[in-house]
């Protein structure tokens, strides 16, 4: 009777790892398309820096 409680558990076990790698695929797969995306719209850091320390008056009008 022991070992029917043994391999009941051993297969709950194996389902719940096999639940989880399979979330964690999805999951990695997500980061990687919001990596894909950002990567997309980098700037340099350099141009950064020049955004936020160039004064307000001095910055180009932007006309729509």
């Amino acid at each position: 009777m022991g070992s029917i409680f043994k391999f009941v558990f051993w297969v709950v076990k194996i389902a719940f790892v096999l639940g989880a790698l399979g979330i964690l695929k999805d999951e990695t797969l997500v980061m990687a398309g919001k990596v894909a995306h950002a990567e997309q719209h980098m700037i340099s850091y350099s141009k950064f820096a020049r955004m936020l320390t160039t004064p307000q008056s001095k910055k180009k009008a932007h006309h729509d």
